[in-house]
């Protein structure tokens, strides 16, 4: 594997966040300090527009002079006067900007450390909570599938369902833990990826294999629309699959029966693309802008119909920024390409459907 420039992967990945925030709170800083005044300062400025006023007036009575008269001493006594006036006023005015951009500025910082040690004292829960969960939970689901394996002897048709069911919850909460710990990860470190030579094509290819199983218990058909030459790029072979996995399970999870799901890989110059395509429920249009934020679900109800954290999504767009890619999604799906897919101008018209649009760089 090629891993670009030296050090671990930890340092890297501390060095890239603290470059990060350091980046984030200059650019913060230079927001506060381009507006630094606010109501209270301003009325400052009306006596100096006022005594300005005044300037003008005493200038051209100073320079305009009726004829044969000499030059007015106090009509620049008043000029000399209110000048200095002026100058002062216009001093303590800075004086006192200068004053209330530091504020500013100190008021930012404490805040924005607080909020970075609340993130780090959060990251740090859901690391250590995940991995005293881990442990048990192998353990478990081991003799669940030691059970199930028949190897401490035969069992019941009933005993075995309900082994199955603790053995697909068990994965359930596995994958959740895995997820978290990935979380805790990324706040803490950041993400670092590996730059792997890889063909994409197989890549999709095998992941459609294993989620196949999944898709037909659903009664969903999966397809694949996959160029048969090869298709290379550098990238993160172990992420990227994470991230197509997490795609088309969501496909599964929200398409009903006897729909179909459709992997399309496309090839550019410089990049390639991947879409993910169902003729699933959708997903609302005043919800789009929110489904790869950390915890949302499109049904944040208790009683809601599809599990899951809404993790997922957000992973998925942490891994694909981080290798320099982009991902989207759009919902309800173009007609023209459901029709690409094989539906009839009838089911169309009853299908919303989602896609999600992986572009990644060669």
């Amino acid at each position: 594997m090629e891993h670009e420039g030296k050090g671990t992967d930890e340092e890297k990945g501390d060095s890239a966040a603290q470059a990060g925030e350091e980046s984030y709170y200059e650019k913060e800083v230079a927001k506060v300090s381009k507006y630094p005044f606010n109501l209270g300062q301003h009325l400052v400025l009306i006596p100096v527009l006022v005594i300005m006023i005044f300037l003008i007036f005493e200038a051209i009575a100073i320079v305009v002079q009726p004829e044969g008269h000499g030059f007015d001493s106090e009509w620049a006594f008043y000029f000399i006067r209110d000048m200095t006036a002026i100058i002062i006023i216009t001093v303590i005015a800075l004086m006192m900007f200068n004053q209330q951009r530091r504020n500013l500025e100190k008021r930012f910082k404490d805040l924005y450390d607080q909020i970075r040690e609340s993130e780090l004292v959060k990251a740090s829960f859901l690391s250590n909570i995940s991995h005293e969960l881990r442990t048990p939970l192998t353990i478990i689901n081991g003799y669940v599938k030691y059970l199930l394996n028949k190897k401490a002897g035969q069992l019941t048709q009933d005993q075995e369902k309900f082994l199955r069911i603790a053995s697909e919850e068990a994965d359930r909460l596995q994958q959740l833990i895995d997820e978290l710990l990935l979380i805790s990860t990324l706040e803490k470190r950041g993400l670092v990826l590996d730059k792997d030579d890889l063909e994409l094509g197989d890549v999709l290819r095998a992941i459609v294999e294993k989620m196949d199983v999944k898709a037909k218990a659903r009664k969903v058909k999966l397809m694949k629309v996959i160029p048969e030459g090869r298709v290379w790029m550098k990238g993160d072979r172990h992420r990227l699959t994470q991230v197509f996995t997490n795609l088309i399970d969501n496909a599964i999870k929200f398409t009903p029966d006897d729909g179909i799901i459709e992997v399309r890989l496309r090839e550019r110059e410089k990049h390639v693309v991947v879409d993910i395509i169902d003729t699933g429920i959708g997903i609302p249009k005043d919800k789009l802008e929110k489904v790869f934020d950390r915890f949302f679900q499109v049904d944040g109800s208790t009683s809601r119909m599809y599990r899951g954290a809404g993790l997922g999504l957000s992973i998925c767009r942490d891994i694909v920024n981080a290798s320099g890619g982009e991902i989207s999604v759009e919902s309800p799906v173009s007609k023209s390409t459901l029709r690409h897919m094989g539906l009839s101008e009838e089911r169309m018209e009853e299908v919303g459907g989602t896609m999600f649009r992986v572009r990644l760089e060669r």
